[in-house]
């Protein structure tokens, strides 16, 4: 059997092209999970860990974008571009990261945008996973089970708003009820992971914002992300389909728990209280 030369020129050439694509994606992902894991260290600075290298970033931030949107076809721009993202993140964790706990984390947050960047429009699994995420996140009752999951709550907290995100990137319907659900969800985890951090203020002290103490950041930061989980909870029961309707159930009955459970190992509950009742009594004085 004589093969065609155009033949196979064409099928080396479209091997090429998925692999170049897809090792695009590892290599790009790894690497904005380097850079997300440094922005949420607890002693991020933004003179210290992200101005000194702020033009290469930038340079290599570009070169993603042109490589996955711009000129999808070009498979050697694709290769460059991933050789540099790897080797950018390796330095980055080289330099910037002191612990095992960094290292994991920065490659759950790229595993996140690969299955993030992998999966398909209106699939279940990102949904899943943000709920997942945030479950790490509000389980603080028995107290043994909150110490026991310190270490996790520190690894895949970052991870709920960019499942978040992902789940509204990739939403089945491009309207309707279901899309304005997650739109809420989005900037409700965006802003509790990024501006009300009760860890760290950098990103406030940037905007010349007003900080507010450390409380009530973690107040603000622990009612959005219920609101944004409870969000999430409500596009799941009504709009996500799953292989066992029981998936439905099993997550309203878990969130719903894991959300009390929260409110009564934590002071969030009764902060708000006294805000909402010192407000009330304020407004019957005047």
């Amino acid at each position: 059997m004589i093969l065609n030369p155009f033949t196979v020129n064409t099928a080396i050439h479209l091997n090429i092209e998925i692999i170049s694509s897809e090792l695009l994606v590892i290599c790009s992902s790894l690497w904005i999970g380097v850079k997300l894991t440094i922005f949420f260290k607890r002693s991020f600075r933004w003179r210290e860990h992200c101005f000194p290298r702020l033009s290469l970033d930038s340079t290599n931030l570009i070169l993603i974008i042109a490589a996955h949107f711009l000129l999808p076809e070009v498979w050697l721009l694709q290769m460059i571009t991933a050789v540099i993202a790897m080797v950018s993140a390796i330095t980055d964790m080289d330099l910037m990261m002191t612990n095992l706990g960094e290292l994991v984390k920065s490659k759950v947050l790229g595993a996140c945008i690969i299955v993030s960047w992998e999966s398909e429009r209106g699939s279940y699994i990102l949904p899943l996973s943000s709920v997942f995420f945030a479950l790490t996140q509000f389980l603080r009752w028995p107290r043994r089970l909150k110490d026991f999951l310190s270490e996790v709550r520190i690894v895949c907290g970052p991870a709920f708003p960019l499942s978040v995100f992902a789940t509204w990137l990739k939403r089945s319907e491009p309207s309707g009820l279901s899309f304005w659900v997650l739109l809420v969800a989005v900037p409700c985890s965006s802003v509790a992971a990024i501006f009300f951090r009760p860890d760290n203020s950098e990103v406030l002290d940037l905007f010349h914002l007003p900080v507010p103490s450390q409380r009530n950041r973690k107040v603000c930061h622990a009612i959005l992300m219920i609101f944004s989980l409870l969000c999430m909870t409500v596009h799941i029961s009504l709009y996500q389909t799953f292989p066992c309707m029981n998936f439905q159930r099993v997550c309203i009955v878990v969130v719903t728990l894991c959300v009390c459970f929260f409110l009564f190992a934590t002071d969030t509950a009764r902060i708000i209280a006294s805000a909402v009742f010192s407000g009330t009594y304020e407004l019957d004085r005047n």
